[in-house]
């Protein structure tokens, strides 16, 4: 079993509005990205750009924009 198998609901909250987003992703693509294994549109490219926007700078597609 690998762990891609699974995906796993990563909690993220907003710091501007404050809402908070559940992203559904594999445990293993995460790490990796958190270790600089990757670059998160490649590990991840199964999330859209707003949820790895979230990821990667705690700021939701609303406030982004």
């Amino acid at each position: 079993m690998t762990d891609k198998v699974e995906k796993v609901i990563k909690s993220v909250t907003c710091k501007h509005c404050h809402k908070s987003f559940d992203i559904l992703l594999y445990q293993k693509d995460y790490d990796d990205w958190k270790n600089t294994v990757g670059f998160i549109q490649d590990l991840m490219g199964y999330l859209s750009a707003g949820e790895r926007e979230l990821l990667i700078s705690n700021t939701c597609d609303t406030c982004f924009g």
